[in-house]
Formats: structure tokens, sequence, C-alpha cells
């Protein structure tokens, strides 16, 4: 993790926006497990109308490193706030090549790549907010 010199005013931003924040809710089912879990879309709605009122802004910045046979994805997320206050993390998951329908191996697809970056943003949204999940 990095952050700004100082963290005074948006750990206090911070702070005023976990008191109320709600978890989010899982409303996504993940048939290869047959789990429930809160999306990408579920954690940013939970978070959007009070980022804004303790003037907190969240900004996520995905690329992929390797090619068709594999890589990862990284995201870096920047939580930063009206005072020039900021947090920033990366987070990354591995991609790999997949086995088609037909049985063969298929290279790394762009949905492959895709579905692991909103993974990252999922999961790192939820953690630099401090969002939980909840049936």
């Amino acid at each position: 993790m990095l952050q700004s010199p100082t963290i005074n005013e948006i750990a206090k931003a911070l702070s005023g926006f976990q008191g109320e924040v709600e978890n989010a809710a899982k409303s996504a089912t993940n048939p290869f497990f047959k789990s429930k879990y809160a999306d990408l879309g579920t954690v940013l709605n939970v978070a959007r109308p009070l980022l804004g009122k303790y003037g907190l802004a969240l900004a996520q910045f995905p690329s992929y490193e390797g090619d068709h046979t594999g890589g990862k994805v990284l995201v870096e997320s920047l939580l930063s706030h009206t005072s020039g206050q900021w947090f920033s993390c990366v987070t990354s998951a591995p991609v790999f090549p997949t086995t088609g329908h037909s049985g063969k191996t298929e290279p790394v697809s762009a949905q492959t790549v895709g579905s692991a970056t909103t993974y990252c943003r999922r999961y790192a949204a939820a953690a630099i907010l401090g969002i939980g999940q909840e049936d």
C-alpha cells in the first residue's frame, strides 16, 4: 500500500464513510461453486452515494502482464480525498489458458482477462472501502 505524506483528512473522511456504509448484499450467483456473492456493481452502488458525501473518490486502473499463454491482471486502486490526500494498493490475479467445450486448451482470451479484472476490482474496492458482504 502507498499513501500520501499525510492522511489525517482522508482518514477522517473514511471513518465517516465507514460509519454509514452498508455491507453489500450477496445478490449474484457463482454457478461453478454454487455460492452467492456481491458483484462489482453491488459493491459500487453501496459506496457511491457516500463517497461524494465525504469527499472521497475511488479510481481503478487495470493492466495485464502476459500474453495468450498466461499472465496476470493487475488493478491499481486509488482512494483520494478532496484534500489531496490518498491511499493506493495493487491487487493481482493469475490468468491461465482455459479448456474449451471441445476439451482443447484455449489461449487466454479477452473474456478471461476481463473476468479476472472485474474480480480484482471487486475485491480491491470492498477492501479499501471496508465493505463486507452479507446475505
